[in-house]
């Protein structure tokens, strides 16, 4: 059996960067590849809610599609060096969007 080792995050972001990159270069005739990368762009918002900035500082961050959607969040609490996050999903998320009267999807 064959030891393979999967590469990291951050060693497969820096080979895609690689290959965006070089299908955004013209070849001879001009043309670029970019029908090969990236599939698509897509516009998406934080909303960044601080809610403590003390000695403990918590936050909760909202993302909002290009469609006015809440997609997704995040809580993120800190104590000195201790540091914790959870991420919220789509209808927690909403909840913070409605409770803080956020105007999404219009």
């Amino acid at each position: 059996m064959q030891n393979r080792t999967r590469p990291n995050a951050r060693d497969h972001y820096r080979s895609r960067l690689d290959d965006l990159r070089e299908a955004m270069q013209p070849d001879e005739f001009g043309d670029t590849r970019t029908h090969e990368l990236p599939l698509s762009i897509e516009r998406e918002t934080t909303y960044r809610v601080v809610l403590g900035t003390g000695g403990p500082h918590d936050e909760v961050r909202l993302s909002i599609n290009a469609h006015g959607e809440v997609t997704g969040g995040s809580y993120l609490r800190v104590w000195g060096l201790d540091r914790d996050t959870c991420d919220l999903d789509t209808s927690e998320a909403q909840e913070w969007a409605d409770a803080l009267s956020l105007e999404v999807g219009q």
